[in-house]
């Protein structure tokens, strides 16, 4: 699944197309680094950012900068992830 000489990595895209998140696994450290990506939802100067944020408030009641919605199929993707890094554990 991985190539052995490159990070394994993983990019999730936020159900709202305005954050990300990639998590990167290197072979010689145990940890994962997760970087958090923003496409500039909270900047409202176009009329497309106003309408995701628009859609925010009524579809939770309010536009978090701490929420990110992950799909059920990427939700399936991460695990899968998770147990492929760390199935020499088991």
């Amino acid at each position: 699944m991985f190539n052995e000489t490159e990070p394994k990595e993983l990019l999730l895209k936020c159900q709202c197309f305005s954050h990300g998140i990639e998590l990167s696994k290197y072979d010689d450290d145990e940890d994962i680094l997760i970087s958090f990506w923003h496409y500039g939802f909270y900047n409202l100067d176009t009329m497309w950012n106003r309408i995701k944020s628009a859609w925010q408030i009524l579809k939770r009641g309010r536009v978090s900068l701490n929420d990110f919605d992950l799909s059920k199929d990427d939700c399936k993707k991460l695990i899968e992830y998770l147990q492929e890094i760390y199935k020499e554990d088991k």
